[in-house]
């Protein structure tokens, strides 16, 4: 269970991230709650960039060889539930409502660096496999 919520936590992280980074090179600036607040100058999000590259970093670092293998599988499922039944694809701010946990979530999921992730994770669990277990 433990494995479902920070795989659901990390999708929601991330597709903040990646939303805030999207509308930032448009020029759009955004409130914390991801909804548009006014137009800027497009500009490159590399405080986006970063913290979505230190968040999967840590995850991959963090990743306990007990629950590794559930949690690649429970975000396996995760992506593949939201990909399949969210609306993804290009974000407008005037047509959807970015604010939501659950459009975070599906954002999430159309990212790159959760792609990246699970399959870093994935091949970790499963090279490691066989392996017994070293004393803590």
């Amino acid at each position: 269970m433990l494995s479902v919520v920070v795989a659901a936590l990390f999708l929601v992280l991330i597709g903040y991230l990646t939303i805030r980074a999207s509308m930032s090179r448009g020029g759009l600036a955004l409130d914390l709650g991801n909804a548009p607040s006014h137009v800027q100058d497009p500009a490159v999000p590399w405080l986006a960039y970063l913290l979505i590259a230190l968040v999967a970093g840590a995850v991959v670092a963090l990743a306990d060889r007990r629950v590794l293998q559930p949690a690649v599988v429970a975000g396996t499922v995760l992506v593949v539930v939201l990909l399949a039944t969210g609306p993804s694809g290009q974000l407008d701010p005037f047509a959807d409502d970015q604010s939501s946990p659950v459009r975070w979530a599906v954002r999430g999921a159309d990212s790159p660096a959760v792609h990246v992730t699970a399959v870093v994770l994935a091949w970790w669990a499963f090279a490691r496999r066989g392996r017994p277990v070293e004393a803590a």
